[in-house]
């Protein structure tokens, strides 16, 4: 009896070291494909970093500081033809203007205020515009703005052509008022 009691203790710590061999090659066993799967997700992105582009930092940093610097200045720019579009009471030229152009074929691609100015005891309030179309269009534009009596001077006027065939019409308008003594620009 004592034997028998002996022997199962034995045959337990056999089974109990052969149940912890198990385990431990089981746990082996998973930690190798884990690493051995991973080390193929590592390959694979290691391929993908070697076949993107170098790219240097600075450049890309002076290229976002240049595009920050651009859009500041568009915003500003922006600010500007809001404050001034409303050059009078009734009297918004950057509406009237986008209402000559509906239904014409000539599209506006650019507004912006050009500033003010003081020439002889006059204020020029000015605005730069834009537009781009064909020939028919753009003229009639232009002799929409001869007609039209609206009070400003056409300052600057110029026609080229876009690389893609069309025109570009670029004009500044400018409203004239009096300059009285305490008044700053």
């Amino acid at each position: 009896m004592l034997q028998t009691i002996s022997e199962d203790k034995g045959e337990m710590k056999l089974r109990t070291r052969w149940l912890t061999m198990m385990i431990m090659w089981t746990i082996n066993f998973g930690l190798l494909c884990l690493c051995m799967w991973e080390g193929r997700e590592l390959w694979s992105l290691n391929s993908k970093l070697n076949s993107m582009p170098d790219v240097n930092l600075r450049e890309v940093n002076a290229y976002l500081s240049d595009l920050k610097k651009e859009f500041k200045r568009i915003k500003e720019n922006l600010i500007a033809v809001e404050e001034k579009a409303l050059w009078r009471e009734n009297e918004d030229l950057v509406s009237w203007v986008t209402e000559q152009t509906n239904g014409m074929g000539a599209q506006i691609v650019g507004v912006e205020y050009a500033g003010r100015r003081k020439v002889d005891g006059y204020i020029y309030t000015s605005m730069k515009f834009t537009l781009r179309g064909d020939y028919h269009p753009l003229s009639r534009f232009v002799n929409r703005l001869e007609r039209s009596g609206y009070p400003f001077f056409m300052d600057f006027i110029s026609i080229s052509k876009s690389p893609s065939g069309s025109l570009i019409l670029t004009l500044i308008l400018s409203r004239v008022e009096r300059k009285w003594p305490d008044q700053n620009i």
